[in-house]
C-alpha cells in the first residue's frame, strides 16, 4: 500500500512541475512579445535624439524655405514652473542669510569678520535676484511668444505624420504629443514669427489653397516631370513670400475698386447736395474694408487715394478745357 501511495504522489509531482513549467513558459513569451511591441522609452539616448532630428531635414527644409510661420514650438510651462520655483527658492535663502547676518553685525559692530561675511551675503543675494530676473524674463516672453496658426500647425502634423516609420518628433518625443490634422490648437505651442491674420489670407488658406495646388500646381508640376522625366515633389502649400503677394494684389484690386468706383458714382450725380450725401457715405465704404484686411493695407489705401488725387485734377481740367 506504501508503493501505491509513494507511485500516486510521484505521478501528482510530475504533473505539477508540468504545469508549473507551462505557466512561466507562457509569462515569459508573453514577456517578450511586450517588450516587443512596446512604445519607444520617453528617455531617448543621444544618439537616439540626433537620429530622430536628421530624420526630418525634410520638414526643417520645409520650414526654412517655405513656411517659416511652421516652426512650431512648446511653451513649456511646467518646467519652466520648476525652475522658478527652485530659483526663487534661492533668493529667499539668500535674503535670510542676509538678516542674519545684519542682525550679527549690528550686535558686533566691530568684528571686521562679519562685515566681510555681510558683503559676500549682499554680493550673493544680487546673483540670485539676477538670476531670478533673467528666469522671469525669458518665461515672459515664452508665455508672449505668438501664437500657432491652425494650417501652419497641419504642416507641421502632416510632414510628421507622412512616414508612419517615424514615431518620434524632431524632439525626440513622441509625434502624438502634436495631435492630429485638423485638432484645436494647443495653448502649449507658439510659433517663431507670427502669421498675419486678415480676410484675404485666411481666404487662401483655407478654401483656395487646397484646390489650387490639386488642380493646377500638382498638374503642372507632374506634366513637367513628364517631359524631362525628372522627380519633382508635389508642394505641400505657397511659399511665405509668394502668399503675401497674393494679398497684397488683392488688397491693392480692393482699393482701386473701391476709390475708381466712388469717383465713377460721383462723376454721375448732377446735383452738389446729392454728391456730398453720396460722398459721405462712401467715405465709409472706402474705409471700412481696412479693417478685414492686413496692416500694409492701409499703406495701399493711402497711396491709392493720392494717385487718384492726381487723375482727378488731370481729368477735371481737361472736361473744362473740352
Amino acid at each position: 500500500m506504501n508503493a501505491a501511495f509513494d507511485s500516486y504522489w510521484e505521478g501528482r509531482g510530475r504533473v505539477l512541475c508540468c504545469f508549473l513549467f507551462f505557466v512561466l513558459t507562457c509569462r515569459i513569451i508573453s514577456a517578450m512579445d511586450a517588450a516587443a511591441g512596446a512604445p519607444p522609452s520617453r528617455d531617448q539616448t543621444p544618439s537616439q535624439q540626433l537620429l530622430s532630428l536628421v530624420n526630418h531635414h525634410d520638414l526643417f527644409a520645409q520650414i526654412g524655405n517655405r513656411h517659416p510661420e511652421a516652426d512650431i514650438r512648446q511653451r513649456l510651462y511646467r518646467p519652466r514652473a520648476i525652475v522658478a520655483g527652485y530659483v526663487e527658492g534661492k533668493v529667499c535663502a539668500k535674503e535670510r542669510a542676509y538678516d542674519e547676518l545684519a542682525e550679527e553685525l549690528r550686535k558686533n559692530p566691530h568684528d571686521e569678520g562679519c562685515f566681510q561675511r555681510l558683503e559676500r551675503g549682499i554680493l550673493e543675494l544680487d546673483e540670485a535676484l539676477e538670476w531670478n530676473s533673467r528666469v522671469l524674463l525669458r518665461d515672459s516672453q515664452a508665455a508672449n511668444a505668438p501664437g500657432v496658426d491652425p494650417f501652419f500647425l497641419n504642416v507641421f502634423r502632416d510632414h510628421l505624420n507622412a512616414d508612419p516609420t517615424k514615431a518620434l518628433a524632431p524632439n525626440g518625443e513622441p509625434r502624438s504629443m502634436y495631435g492630429s490634422h485638423g485638432d484645436p490648437v494647443s495653448d502649449n505651442f507658439a510659433s517663431l514669427r507670427d502669421c498675419p491674420d486678415d480676410i484675404f489670407r485666411r481666404l487662401i488658406l483655407d478654401r483656395l489653397l487646397h484646390p489650387f495646388n490639386q488642380h493646377i500646381v500638382v498638374r503642372c508640376l507632374r506634366y513637367y516631370n513628364k517631359l524631362l522625366s525628372r522627380s519633382v515633389q508635389e508642394p505641400r502649400g505657397l511659399a511665405g513670400q509668394t502668399l503675401d503677394n497674393m494679398v497684397h494684389a488683392l488688397e491693392c484690386l480692393v482699393a482701386a475698386l473701391s476709390l475708381s468706383g466712388s469717383v465713377i458714382l460721383l462723376y454721375n450725380i448732377s446735383s452738389m447736395r446729392d454728391r456730398l450725401i453720396a460722398a459721405t457715405f462712401l467715405s465709409l465704404a472706402f474705409l471700412y474694408p481696412i479693417t478685414f484686411l492686413s496692416r500694409e493695407a492701409t499703406r495701399v489705401f493711402a497711396l491709392t487715394a493720392a494717385f487718384w488725387a492726381v487723375i482727378i485734377v488731370f481729368i477735371t481740367y481737361d472736361s473744362r478745357r473740352g
